[in-house]
């Protein structure tokens, strides 16, 4: 996934969706999402230096329409300037920490790496 924002704004809201691939319980899933701790780190793409360490992420959901039967839940983050600041390629992490089970870490995007652009 390629997300793009201008050098020194907070504009606009980084949004990934949660991919229910059906390999999981998801309403257990859902349910676990609620007491997670979401962080974003963000390494330089060349150089993988880190830029951001473990941000707080939200989480936010849209409730589908009355044919489809679960909602939609999303991770959001929103930048400040000063993480904005310098213009490059970088690669984005977000983790998910869970609070309630031994195995408490699932690092996201699983399916396609997310580069976040400053341009």
């Amino acid at each position: 996934m390629e997300f793009f924002i201008r050098k020194g704004s907070s504009e606009p809201i980084l949004k990934m969706r949660l991919i229910d691939d059906a390999k999981n319980d998801k309403s257990s899933f859902n349910d676990r999402l609620e007491n997670a701790d979401i962080r974003l780190s963000m390494y330089h793409y060349e150089t993988m230096e880190p830029h951001l360490l473990n941000e707080v992420c939200n989480i936010t959901t849209r409730t589908k329409k009355y044919d489809q039967t679960t909602d939609e839940y999303y991770i959001v983050y929103k930048f400040n300037s000063n993480q904005t600041s310098i213009i490059g390629k970088y690669e984005g992490v977000i983790t998910i920490y869970f609070n309630d089970i031994e195995s408490n870490k699932l690092i996201l995007p699983i399916k396609e790496k997310l580069f976040i652009n400053i341009i």
